[in-house]
């Protein structure tokens, strides 16, 4: 009987968070997330990131119909489609706003950020010129961020 130790083979995915670690650890360094983590963050400062982020799944969401769209086959899509669908998250986005009093068409005519706009483009060229891959990638940090760390 061999006792050789086992090794852990990595995913190509943990590969590329691993590799991004130091920009993981600035973004989750970063004062808005800090504040978030221990409550200090205003009221008005969260408003408007809400209001931004709901902007913000106005491109995720229609990046997940494309990566959907770019399932080979059957069984991609059934796994895509059990992983991308549920982050479509505008309902959280609702009972937060109900909370701060905010109307979801206030938050519609609030503008785009010229940041959020941006990176909303960003997702959606890639999505639309990409493999399903690189669309993969684009939606990702979405899904891994509330990790915080």
């Amino acid at each position: 009987m061999s006792h050789e130790p086992t090794r852990h083979v990595m995913r190509f995915s943990e590969e590329l968070r691993q590799s991004a670690e130091p920009i993981w650890g600035e973004m989750f360094a970063h004062p808005l997330l800090r504040q978030f983590c221990d409550g200090s963050l205003p009221v008005e400062t969260f408003r408007y990131f809400l209001i931004q982020d709901w902007h913000y799944l106005d491109a995720f969401a229609p990046c997940v119909g494309i990566a959907i769209g770019k399932a080979g086959d059957a069984a991609m899509l059934e796994r895509l489609a059990g992983r991308l669908v549920k982050p479509v998250e505008k309902s959280l986005h609702r009972k937060l706003f109900a909370l701060l009093g905010v109307e979801p068409s206030v938050a519609d005519a609030v503008p785009v950020s010229p940041t959020c706009l941006g990176y909303m483009n960003h997702m959606l060229v890639t999505a639309m010129q990409g493999s399903l891959g690189e669309t993969a990638a684009v939606l990702l940090p979405c899904p891994w961020t509330p990790q915080f760390g």
